[in-house]
């Protein structure tokens, strides 16, 4: 079973392995690079659905599965600025809906208190960058969002139980995500990297993997 996983999520691996490759650096944007950079969501779309017949869990399959397609139209659309804030609000979606998968038991809210004192943290050093009030509110928005997803997927880990193993990797993937974002707000609006591309899509593409395979 481990070897058919892995078997069917090697296209992931190799299209964002060649994109990383090919992009580790900010480039001027044009079809060829969108294309690109869609890919490796395209194929965990695919990996999701083949999936989804087996899957003991359908209903959470296919939310996840929702999830990474609004998730690859944001990406497509991120890479234009004049739709950067339905890019933003279509992720913002895709998180309601993992949050949704992951569910609210059980609810610990130790690591909801922790990851709320680590936003504010984060908030408190980047939102200055951010010149537009307008946009400090929506990203606001966003954050709370996205690390609400991150408390759920973490709340799901029993490490005493011998099937946690899909549970971390949705955990780590939401992680992930959350170190993918606030590279990318702080490479946009405080400092820019010439190799920031990599950063940002390296844990990016890795953080919708681990939730795929959760």
């Amino acid at each position: 079973m481990v070897q058919a996983s892995v078997i069917k999520i090697t296209p992931f691996l190799v299209t964002s392995s060649l994109f990383l490759l090919k992009y580790p650096r900010y480039v001027q944007i044009n079809n060829i690079y969108v294309i690109f950079k869609c890919a490796p969501i395209l194929s965990l779309i695919f990996f999701v659905f083949q999936n989804l017949k087996t899957s003991p869990r359908s209903d959470y399959s296919k939310r996840i599965l929702t999830g990474l397609v609004l998730s690859g139209i944001a990406d497509a659309l991120i890479c234009y600025k004049k739709f950067f804030l339905v890019a933003v609000a279509l992720f913002g979606i895709a998180h309601l809906i993992y949050i949704s998968s992951f569910g609210f038991k059980p609810l610990r809210l130790k690591i909801a208190f922790i990851l709320g004192f680590i936003e504010f943290c984060l908030s408190y050093y980047l939102l200055p960058f951010v010149e537009d009030y307008t946009l400090k509110i929506i990203l606001i928005g966003y954050v709370t969002i996205l690390f609400s997803m991150i408390w759920r997927s973490i709340s799901q880990v029993n490490l005493q139980s011998y099937h946690s193993l899909p549970s971390i990797f949705g955990a780590i993937g939401s992680i992930l995500f959350g170190v993918s974002d606030v590279f990318l707000c702080y490479f946009m609006f405080a400092q820019k990297f010439e190799y920031g591309n990599i950063v940002v899509m390296s844990t990016y593409y890795y953080a919708q993997a681990g939730i795929a395979l959760s």
